[in-house]
């Protein structure tokens, strides 16, 4: 019976991660829509953006530069502190990646408007692989 529970709760995360609507954020530094799950709440504090929903879903928005992509995954690349292990998804514009103590994160840099947002899960949460996808498909959907 707990096993069944327990399947239950992460089919029920699932679930909720990936029924996305469109959420129009508008703050005094961001203007934008985003695909997200229906209660997703946005706070905007000392210029970064954090897109929350539950204990499943937190992608913090900032503003970047065009070389954004380049230079993170050369700050992965040098600095141990990231545990970096490997690419998962690697796109031009983000990836995901995995990390050796078995976690996976994701980054996503894009154009909307005239300014280069970018998008990062909340490093200090644990999310599973699909959730980060989730989080990661929700960035690529900003426009």
């Amino acid at each position: 019976m707990k096993n069944i529970f327990t399947l239950a709760l992460c089919m029920m995360t699932v679930i909720l991660v990936h029924a996305q609507n469109p959420l129009t954020v508008k703050t005094a530094s961001y203007n934008f829509t985003i695909s997200a799950p229906a209660s997703t709440m946005a706070a905007e504090q000392f210029g970064q953006l954090d897109l929350t929903a539950g204990s499943v879903y937190h992608i913090e928005v900032s503003k970047g530069m065009a070389n954004a992509v380049a230079a993170k995954k050369a700050e992965l690349a040098k600095n141990a502190q990231y545990n970096f292990k490997a690419y998962i998804t690697d796109t031009p514009e983000g990836f995901l990646y995995s990390t050796t103590l078995g976690t996976v994160h994701f980054f996503y840099a894009k154009k909307v408007g005239d300014k280069i947002l970018v998008f990062e899960d909340f490093k200090t949460a644990h999310y599973t692989q699909a959730q980060e996808q989730a989080m990661f498909d929700s960035a690529k959907s900003a426009k």
